[in-house]
């Protein structure tokens, strides 16, 4: 088979989801060109889309060594890094990315993740509120930044982000769950409760169980129940 047309397949079955048909043609190609950082980059994606992460690290890794500044290679590099726990590295590969193409949203709302998971809320909140200043009405956004000032104590703030949040999206069950929580610390009980009760009947109705039809197992039920 022609190489190209063999990895237009691999590219088409990846986009797909068929993550085997993807990683055999990369695969087969890798064979045939070893090292070639543009079968690394794409087999490296499908592996961490497989959650092999250690193998899919290598793959990008040795790719971006070839073109460190690459903005699609260092993007996975540091998304699949982050997937890994490796928050430190996650974060360098963003603020290189971000020498490539200063001022790229994505990049910063990562970096902002990076940063949270790192505990510095201080500085995913400027990542946050710089990537609102652009896109003020965007609900993902918004929890993610009243995630950030509930790192920070500052809960009455945290709430009032998160209530932006519902108002853009009213069944955005994480910002109701959070929100939830903030109002806990302050001692809001009567709204913390609303709040909960809100957030578990818009889970109730999300929950799917492929298991038995329609109906969790019994010790799940009962769990539930309680």
């Amino acid at each position: 088979m022609d190489n190209q047309l063999l990895f237009d397949l691999a590219v088409a079955a990846l986009a797909h989801g068929d993550l085997v048909e993807a990683e055999r043609g990369f695969l087969e190609l890798l064979a045939l060109h070893p090292g070639n950082p543009q079968i690394r980059h794409p087999l490296g994606v499908t592996l961490a889309q497989q959650g092999r992460t250690g193998e899919a690290l290598d793959l990008i890794g040795g790719a971006l060594e070839t073109n460190p500044d690459d903005l699609d290679i260092l993007l996975d590099y540091g998304v699949v890094l982050r997937e890994a726990g490796r928050f430190e590295e996650a974060l360098a590969a963003f603020d290189h990315a971000l020498t490539v193409q200063p001022g790229n949203t994505d990049l910063v709302k990562l970096k902002g993740d990076a940063a949270m998971s790192l505990h510095r809320y201080d500085d995913a909140m400027a990542c946050y509120d710089l990537v609102l200043s652009f896109t003020p009405n965007t609900a993902m956004l918004l929890h993610s930044r009243g995630n950030a000032l509930r790192g920070l104590g500052r809960h009455e703030e945290a709430v009032a982000c998160f209530d932006r949040a519902l108002a853009l999206q009213p069944d955005f069950t994480p910002a109701l769950y959070d929100r939830g929580t903030s109002l806990a610390v302050r001692h809001r009980i009567a709204e913390w409760f609303a709040g909960f009760d809100r957030f578990f009947k818009r889970w109730k109705a999300a929950a799917t169980w492929s298991a038995v039809g329609d109906e969790p197992p019994p010790h799940k039920a009962q769990h539930d129940r309680e």
